[in-house]
């Protein structure tokens, strides 16, 4: 009972803790490339990101508003990122419940560090409506039929509906999702259904970005002119859209150079992000190290797809410029894994997190200092790290 009382009390403090984090970071504005996005419909064909502007569109019809309006669209995203906070919420509520009492402070601890990574990233300016968030929904919710074991079948149909969001959800959310059923699978006395729905997610999320990579823009040069318009219609200046959106998913030509500005101003920031962040990058990589050596077999691999599963970014970094957002994913994909394997007892990785806490308290007296530092440097946001890490650069480089 006293386990009990003491979940609620910590889920009602993470709570303010969320709603302390996202006023602060609040950005009272959706940029013009998310809105941009919002035009993107099937009316047009099977177009790439074009889920979120038809569900907006069917919306539209059905309500005795007009929706599609800046004032809309910055209503629709308010609501999705509550959403999105809500369950997240009540995902870590069910994480403490689900837990084993002896690891309910290591499960507590990563949820904190999870939370103050995730709280103000989708409430700043670049990111506020951003298809991130849509996609973070289906995520948590397949989060919740692993966790549970049931209603698996959902999680093909969840990581399709990204695919349509976005298809660079291969790349930056499907990881952990994957790695979870495989280690299922291959740690399980019966993982036949957790191959099966592995195979299936991978295989029909291959697909879709094949197509929508290569395939979905054959009409584009006759629709760009409509969607172009639609596009300004919702934007908050009404005149408004992203340019560089349009030429790559309406028309499918590469932008990679003319991002070259934002890949130099990333790749320096990089180097900053590394400088503060050292001593994570070198806890992680000691405990990814942990739990693969010495395993063999079925062991190794469901170790080293957890292990390596954050390496499904390398595509993004070497072909984008988000930085910011791929370094909040693979914080997110590690935290993630190692929160639901403590929650299945998995002594390997157990023990692994009990060494860098013993790490954490030589160099710190009050360990828990850690969530204050890192709490400096967040949120994230598309290109750049940080505020903070941007100030730097600005300092040392302009």
């Amino acid at each position: 009972m006293k386990t009990k009382e003491n979940n609620k009390i910590f889920i009602v403090l993470l709570t303010l803790l969320g709603a302390c984090l996202s006023y602060r970071y609040f950005g009272h504005e959706v940029s013009k490339y998310n809105t941009t996005l919002f035009a993107f419909s099937y009316k047009y064909g099977f177009i790439s990101r074009g889920f979120l502007g038809t569900a907006y569109a069917w919306l539209d019809k059905i309500l005795p508003f007009n929706l599609m309006t800046y004032s809309w669209v910055y209503l629709c995203c308010i609501a999705a990122t509550a959403f999105l906070y809500i369950l997240l919420i009540l995902f870590f509520g069910s994480c403490m419940r689900k837990c084993n009492e002896a690891q309910n402070r290591n499960v507590a601890y990563l949820i904190i560090m999870i939370s103050i990574f995730t709280f103000p990233m989708f409430v700043t300016m670049e990111m506020l409506g951003r298809l991130d968030t849509f996609l973070m929904i289906l995520v948590v919710i397949s989060m919740f039929c692993l966790l549970y074991d049931r209603c698996l079948w959902l999680i093909p149909i969840m990581c399709v509906l990204a695919m349509l969001v976005h298809q660079g959800f291969v790349f930056t959310n499907i990881n952990v999702i994957l790695a979870l059923l495989a280690y299922k699978a291959l740690k399980s006395k019966d993982g036949k259904k957790y191959y099966i729905i592995f195979g299936i997610t991978l295989s029909l999320c291959s697909v879709l970005f094949l197509y929508f990579e290569f395939f979905s823009h054959a009409n584009g040069s006759a629709i760009v002119s409509e969607v172009i318009d639609a596009a300004k219609q919702l934007s908050s200046t009404g005149d408004g859209y992203n340019p560089s959106i349009i030429t790559h998913e309406i028309l499918g030509q590469d932008v990679y150079d003319a991002e070259s500005q934002y890949r130099a101003l990333a790749y320096k920031e990089t180097i900053i992000f590394m400088v503060f962040f050292w001593p994570f990058l070198l806890l992680g990589l000691r405990f990814l190290k942990e739990i693969v050596t010495g395993k063999r077999g079925k062991d190794l691999l469901a170790y080293g797809i957890i292990a390596l599963g954050g390496l499904t970014m390398i595509p993004e970094i070497l072909l984008k410029v988000d930085f910011g957002r791929y370094a909040y994913y693979t914080f997110w994909y590690y935290l993630i894994v190692a929160l639901y394997l403590v929650i299945w007892n998995d002594n390997v990785v157990i023990n692994a997190l009990e060494n860098v806490k013993k790490t954490i308290s030589r160099f710190l007296p009050i360990p828990q200092l850690i969530f204050a530092y890192v709490m400096v440097f967040v949120p994230f946001h598309d290109i750049i790290y940080g505020i903070l890490i941007d100030k730097i650069y600005v300092f040392l480089f302009l």
